[in-house]
């Protein structure tokens, strides 16, 4: 390497403009940090959307929603209880189809948290599991028949990952519960 004026070598120029360069910017994301930070909601989906991708994954369609159905009454759902009248208590019933699962959702008030009940056809009973957005998971546990209850749980967005007879993974898509 040829060397010119103090005999300070290109490389050595170059590696200094790096440093410099480098200094600059972590100065000015300190500054952007500070001025205009990312709001945590913005923080919380990236993280959402980057830790539940799962790109071989079939999405389940929502085929059903007493919610959104034009004069439904959730009592005309199929109950996911059979006995008790639960049906007629139920706050919102949900249906999901995909890969062979069909999934029923019943959503009950109580106080300010919810109980869901559902049952799941069409998958193994074990590895299914409800996810919060931005929060932690919670495993489900089914009976011999596919048949879960979840007493007292958060109201907020969630949806169901689970594993089909023949192997593949379904998701729901997020609803507000």
């Amino acid at each position: 390497m040829v060397e010119w004026g103090g005999g300070v070598s290109d490389d050595e120029t170059e590696h200094g403009q790096r440093a410099a360069d480098d200094d600059l910017m972590a100065h000015l994301r300190r500054v952007a940090a500070e001025a205009d930070p990312v709001p945590e909601v913005v923080l919380l989906a990236a993280r959402a959307a980057i830790g539940s991708r799962d790109l071989d994954a079939e999405l389940a369609t929502l085929v059903g929603d007493s919610a959104t159905e034009p004069g439904s009454d959730p009592a005309r759902f199929q109950a996911v209880r059979a006995a008790g009248g639960a049906a007629a208590q139920a706050d919102r019933m949900l249906s999901f189809a995909g890969a062979g699962v069909h999934l029923d959702l019943e959503i009950t008030r109580s106080g300010g948290r919810i109980n869901l009940t559902g049952q799941i056809h069409g998958a193994p009973t074990q590895g299914c599991v409800l996810e919060y957005w931005g929060g932690p998971a919670r495993t489900l546990e089914l009976d011999e028949l596919g048949r879960f209850l979840l007493a007292g749980a958060e109201r907020g967005t969630v949806r169901l990952r689970l594993t089909a007879a023949g192997g593949g993974r379904v998701l729901t898509p997020w609803v507000n519960v």
